[in-house]
């Protein structure tokens, strides 16, 4: 790791009092990493909890570093106290940028391990520390494993108590707490339903006791709060109960074959992109709000990167129903895009462009990526791919990259956007990606996954392209941009 600064950092904080505090920056191509560490006794002006967007601002400009690729840690040093709140902690702050200072910032706790990850450039190593070391107690891996053997009936529990407004009524009474006799009443459903529902509900964490009488009283739990309430699970849950979960019963026959087994309780395609268009409406709205739930969340940051370059044509590689397109045409209002897809993903582009107002600056191209005698459309400043490349197997991946490549300029930038398993902060994010690889191979085309950063930049790089940038931590959901060019 190159370029280390550590140094004492004097400043001016509020009302312009001369303070200080610990600085060390750490520069790699994909970012700079910024530790500012409070100095408690000689320290004689503004902390830097309360002087941090300012902090940022100056350094950003003094040091030469990229606002878009500045990571801000906060390090209060342990002060060998008794007390908890004189402990060393991390914080990464993120802020808002609006151009010329950085404001709001927001503070998102670290574990020791994150942040040497961070500085490391291993994002993801404090949480693959459980995928090396077997440090589980044995009552607790035999717990782990009942878990899993009634994984599915959980699954359906939980979602039953979402949907039949169970849990949705515990919330509704508060710390008050309901019983079962009131939530059937309520709801018009039976007791005993509710009843095993709610108990089950204990040991999923949805529910907890508030006091257990002859009809007990419940209150939600944190689990239940997020089943019930937070946007991601409740994509993931639709995800898993109307486009996986019958399919999932043919996943060890498309291990053996290496086709998606599970796409024929919906019909007879070689993939699931080829009849995404006649999916029944339910199970279409769940793969489209888990899809879009993901990548959506990137585009802010996104944009200024892409558009750093001002393209004035842009390609969108696998556009689907051009919520991409239609974030760009309204980032830059001189753009055109051209969507390349399969004719029935190229049908809904194409209303919903319309219906957006943006129909003479979004177009189409009709093409199977895997076609070998297929041809990519000639003409782009800049092609867009997002969680695009993670729909193929890796030598298709090369292949598609081979097919794309003649079409492009020399300078064309090929924006890459994926969530990669190894560069997620926390571990919950790790799990829900190789759970959505197996979605791939029993349901979307048997061959694909998600895929660690480096197997899948290798991939793009056999077909002739080098990476020039990698930016990583994009959204709230860890997204890593990659931009290639073509290789001299």
């Amino acid at each position: 790791m190159a370029d280390y600064i550590d140094r004492e950092y004097e400043y001016r904080g509020l009302w312009g009092v001369p303070s200080k505090c610990g600085l060390k920056i750490v520069r790699r191509a994909d970012l700079a990493v910024v530790v500012l560490t409070e100095l408690y006794d000689s320290n004689p002006g503004s902390s830097v909890t309360n002087w941090s967007a300012q902090l940022a601002t100056e350094l950003a400009a003094s040091e030469g570093l990229d606002p878009a690729k500045l990571v801000v840690v906060e390090h209060t040093p342990d002060r060998h106290s008794k007390l908890e709140i004189y402990d060393e902690t991390f914080d990464r702050v993120s802020y808002s940028w609006d151009g010329g200072k950085f404001t709001d910032p927001r503070w998102t706790r670290l574990s020791k391990a994150e942040f040497e990850a961070l500085i490391e450039g291993k994002v993801g190593a404090a949480m693959r520390e459980s995928y090396f070391i077997d440090g589980i107690r044995a009552v607790d891996a035999k717990f782990e494993a009942q878990k899993i053997a009634f994984g599915p009936i959980a699954f359906q529990a939980a979602r039953a108590m979402r949907d039949l407004g169970i849990l949705e009524s515990v919330a509704a009474a508060k710390d008050d707490g309901i019983g079962p006799g009131a939530v059937a009443r309520s709801l018009e459903l039976s007791a005993y339903g509710v009843g095993v529902l709610l108990e089950m509900g204990l040991s999923l964490a949805l529910v907890k006791l508030k006091d257990d009488g002859a009809d007990p009283l419940f209150v939600l739990g944190k689990t239940g709060h997020f089943v019930l309430y937070d946007e991601m699970t409740r994509a993931n849950m639709d995800f898993v109960g109307d486009v996986c979960y019958a399919g999932a019963a043919a996943l060890e026959d498309s291990i053996r074959s290496g086709k998606p087994e599970g796409l024929k309780v919906f019909g007879d395609w070689p993939t699931i992109y080829d009849g995404l268009s006649r999916l029944p409406e339910g199970v279409k709205r769940s793969w489209f709000a888990f899809d879009h739930h993901y990548s959506d969340l990137a585009f802010p940051d996104a944009l200024p990167i892409v558009f750093a370059g001002k393209p004035s044509r842009l390609f969108d590689v696998g556009g689907n129903t051009a919520k991409w397109a239609l974030a760009c045409c309204r980032y830059d209002p001189d753009v055109k895009v051209t969507i390349v897809d399969l004719p029935g993903q190229l049908a809904v582009a194409r209303r919903n462009a319309e219906a957006a107002g943006f129909g003479d600056r979004v177009s189409g191209v009709e093409l199977n990526v895997l076609d070998p005698k297929g041809s990519f459309p000639a003409g782009a400043d800049a092609v867009w791919m997002s969680q695009f490349l993670d729909c193929f197997s890796l030598d298709e991946v090369e292949g598609i990259m081979k097919r794309l490549r003649p079409a492009l300029r020399p300078a064309c930038d090929v924006f890459v956007l994926e969530p990669f398993w190894d560069r997620q902060r926390f571990e919950a994010a790790s799990y829900s990606l190789h759970a959505t690889s197996l979605y791939f191979t029993c349901m979307a085309n048997g061959n694909s996954k998600m895929y660690r950063s480096d197997e899948l930049v290798a991939a793009v790089e056999r077909a002739g392209f080098g990476l020039a940038e990698a930016r990583h931590g994009l959204g709230a959901n860890s997204y890593s941009l990659l931009r290639f060019r073509t290789a001299s």
